[in-house]
């Protein structure tokens, strides 16, 4: 037997989308900027299949889901006050923002109560779309970390019911910040 290790990079691009505008202001590049001013932002790495591995996932499941629950669907960009979002999903049927999240963070740190930026991201999505909940799906690659927790892929879901007030005050936070930066 031979084995020959090629040097070819991972061959897609999914952090690109057909379904989606790049040339209008998004919102993940405000609540990313947020965050960076707030909390240092998140640790850089020139992985890029750090990035892809998120993408795969949330395009495993919009894919599946699609399928086997037509009732969740994958919206287009939606717009509101100049600013564009990419939902992952929409249930119609609960009437729910469907957001699916690939994580290295462990299971004790990283519930979407506990990550600003997910909270920040998914309200957002809501004033947008007019909803007040939120499902995560949330892969935990490497599990629990720590004595006594179990290691390996864990799956959670999570339900998550912002009020009226949480939901329009992230949008102020959001608008007033794009203008600061003289994006809107």
């Amino acid at each position: 037997m031979n084995i020959i290790e090629t040097d070819q990079p991972f061959p897609l691009d999914l952090t690109t989308a057909k379904d989606r505008t790049f040339q209008k202001l998004h919102l993940s590049t405000i609540y990313t900027d947020i965050e960076k001013k707030l909390f240092g932002g998140p640790r850089e790495t020139d992985n890029a299949l750090w990035a892809q591995t998120g993408f795969l996932w949330e395009r495993a499941l919009a894919d599946a889901f699609q399928r086997e629950y037509p009732y969740i669907i994958r919206p287009s960009e939606v717009e509101l006050d100049g600013i564009v979002g990419s939902p992952d999903g929409i249930n119609l049927l609960d009437d729910f923002l469907e957001e699916y999240k690939c994580t290295w963070k462990s299971t004790k740190n990283a519930s979407p109560g506990q990550v600003w930026k997910w909270l920040t991201q998914t309200k957002g999505y809501c004033k947008m779309l007019g909803l007040l909940t939120c499902r995560f799906r949330i892969w935990y690659i490497n599990g629990g970390y720590g004595k006594g927790e179990e290691f390996g892929p864990i799956y959670k879901e999570y339900v998550v019911q912002y009020t009226q007030t949480e939901v329009d005050e992230n949008w102020v936070m959001i608008v007033q910040h794009a203008k600061e930066m003289e994006w809107l």
